[in-house]
């Protein structure tokens, strides 16, 4: 279940952030429309401790709401000119999760690699042997 997958992604190993804060775009409360991983397609259901809930930015800061848990607190930063878009989120811990991004409106679109030996994702996909995470998720107003 995706649920078991977040401890994995508030462990990942530091890399280096991309040098831009987080576009003003970007900033608002955004809720889990679905997540794909591996395939699979996860959307409203019941939660667990670790069901991701919501996504919030203020300027260069990154809030991860789960259910059951304290809040994941990262700073923000992003690369607008890469194609595609990416980010980085370092947490207090000094771990860092990277990813990309697509922004339509009030949908946003989270790519993210789990596994922190390996590169930040390229495309927007998921594979049944990889472990990339996508998040479809809708800013809330």
């Amino acid at each position: 279940m995706i649920s078991a997958c977040w401890p994995l992604l508030l462990t990942a190993t530091a890399t280096p952030a991309p040098a831009d804060a987080a576009p003003k775009a970007l900033e608002g409360r955004w809720v889990f429309e679905a997540v794909l991983y591996q395939r699979d397609i996860f959307g409203a259901g019941p939660e667990t401790p670790l069901t991701p809930t919501a996504f919030e930015v203020k300027r260069d800061r990154l809030t991860i709401r789960l259910s059951g848990l304290k809040s994941a607190d990262a700073e923000l930063t992003t690369d607008e000119a890469a194609t595609p878009k990416c980010f980085d989120a370092r947490l207090s811990n000094g771990h860092v999760f990277r990813g990309i991004f697509a922004l339509d409106g009030d949908v946003l679109v989270v790519c993210v690699q789990m596994e922190s030996e390996r590169k930040r994702p390229t495309a927007f996909s998921t594979l049944s042997d990889d472990r990339t995470v996508l998040f479809i998720l809708r800013r809330q107003r």
